[in-house]
């Protein structure tokens, strides 16, 4: 039987998802708007690519955006190849279109 679903505050989702995710017995598929690995998402991260090391099959998914923060794009290459080279997938999604960038957003949320 599977658990009734559960309503997680945005605030609380970093403190949260670890757990699950290290829970995984099968897949953990990640599909956001926005995504980083600073600060409490850094543990997501890295149980995202722990997960992918023990066989779960990891995929994560969020807006290209994302990376036009010059600050967090090196950050976001160094997850994407550290959970590559475990066995994870990582997806961009959008296509920018200039003149406005945030124009073609991919705007799911997790």
């Amino acid at each position: 039987m599977r658990p009734a679903p559960e309503l997680i505050p945005a605030q609380q989702l970093s403190d949260w998802l670890p757990g699950q995710i290290d829970q995984a017995d099968q897949r953990v598929h990640v599909h956001t708007m926005d995504f980083n690995t600073i600060g409490r998402m850094g543990n997501v991260c890295t149980s995202l690519v722990r997960a992918a090391e023990r066989g779960i099959d990891v995929s994560v998914a969020f807006d290209r955006r994302s990376y036009m923060d010059i600050r967090e794009a090196p950050r976001l290459e160094r997850f994407g190849s550290e959970l590559a080279n475990a066995g994870g997938s990582l997806a961009l999604l959008g296509e920018p279109l200039l003149p406005n960038p945030a124009a073609g957003r991919s705007h799911s949320k997790l």
